[in-house]
């Protein structure tokens, strides 16, 4: 009995000593800190500049937020390094190309097929189709009830075209293949209680994406909504997996970029829906705009506890202008070389700006006003 006794506590000890040889700087010190053993230490990260509170409307007074902004920053700070996860990617490959033949029958009719016939000649047109890269794996389900027909090949359709504009419109060398792991529910009963297990304290969304079994969930409506909170929740499992964690307009207005972003007989379109440019212009004219400094540096929580259609509205406009020029794409490229070299950068988005945009900081804050103004908001009042 007491010989049992110790064989267990050697091999539980054996195990955990293993278990401690394995575990990173930082895994030890948090350890460390739940036993009351040891203050843990921020992870050394460039930070060039301290990060002030946003210019938000908030519910503290301003001392007291402050000091809880502070504290919540340096957890988050610490949380975004210890708790990086980026889903498993793989190398883009080239998909296998179908065989397609080309003939003339004995009455002058031209014929096409996988098939080849015997005994007649033809003509092999397989290396004119086929041969597209294959940027993901789609896997769409739904768990209590029928997907709207033809919203599978739509969707694979779109999101190709916004793979098409990464690579070939922005010119980025670093993208990896991702799993698409898409479940989308019927009944809202359903979802909200998946949504309440899986991303608990979210009310209200249409869909979401977490980074636990790697799934964007979407709550099924007409076929044109599904496919916009599709194509949202398809750019978050993106951009997850080439950069981990990001700043949330970063994340959030590259999602809804492409929400808008539509591939068209043949051809790539973006809408510009008139709610959003009528909601901008509203903020603007009643001098309720955030501050733009101060919405970059935005965090998880105080987006959760601001305006869902401001918070998206403003994310949406700051990614959308820089798309719109050729200094603001070239800026996007650097940003997301830099993430793709440091996931889960904690380097404050205006930094890259000063140090990526043509003229700083300045020149990008007032072109962002200008084009809101002249181009924006003009859609509205049409």
């Amino acid at each position: 009995m007491v010989r049992g006794i110790l064989q267990l506590v050697a091999v539980l000890g054996l195990g955990v000593l293993l278990g401690w040889t394995l575990m990173s700087d930082a895994q030890k010190r948090w350890l460390k800190h739940q036993a009351g053993l040891e203050i843990p230490e921020l992870p050394v990260v460039p930070v060039p500049q301290v990060m002030e509170p946003p210019s938000i409307p908030m519910t503290l007074n301003e001392e007291e937020g402050r000091e809880q902004l502070d504290l919540q920053r340096i957890g988050e700070l610490f949380q975004q390094h210890f708790n990086c996860v980026r889903p498993e990617t793989g190398k883009i490959t080239e998909q296998p190309r179908t065989q397609i033949y080309s003939w003339v029958d004995s009455e002058g009719r031209r014929h096409f097929s996988d098939q080849a016939p015997e005994k007649t000649r033809i003509e092999d047109l397989s290396q004119q189709y086929g041969g597209e890269l294959a940027y993901f794996d789609l896997n769409i389900s739904s768990p209590d009830g029928i997907i709207a027909t033809g919203v599978r090949d739509r969707l694979e359709t779109d999101v190709r075209a916004i793979y098409r504009y990464l690579t070939k419109d922005l010119g980025i060398q670093h993208m990896r293949k991702v799993a698409l792991n898409l479940k989308i529910y019927v009944e809202p009963g359903h979802f909200e209680k998946y949504r309440n297990e899986r991303a608990p304290g979210l009310s209200g969304a249409a869909g979401f994406y977490t980074t636990d079994g790697n799934e964007a969930v979407v709550l099924q409506r007409s076929p044109a909504h599904t496919l916009r909170v599709s194509r949202h929740e398809a750019t978050h499992v993106i951009v997850a997996g080439l950069y981990g964690r990001t700043p949330m307009w970063f994340n959030e207005g590259l999602a809804e970029f492409f929400a808008d972003y539509e591939a068209k007989a043949m051809s790539r379109t973006q809408e510009i829906p008139f709610w959003r440019a009528e909601h901008l212009r509203q903020m603007m004219e009643g001098d309720r705009l955030p501050d733009l400094e101060g919405f970059l540096r935005v965090t998880p929580i105080e987006w959760r506890n601001a305006d869902p259609a401001t918070m998206y509205s403003m994310a949406w406009s700051v990614v959308a202008f820089l798309m719109a020029t050729e200094d603001g794409r070239d800026t996007m490229v650097k940003v997301m070389d830099h993430l793709n070299e440091n996931p889960c950068s904690t380097v404050p988005s205006k930094t890259w700006i000063e140090d990526y945009y043509a003229g700083g900081w300045d020149k990008f804050e007032d072109g962002w006003h200008h084009w809101l103004n002249k181009r924006l908001l003009g859609l509205a009042r049409k």
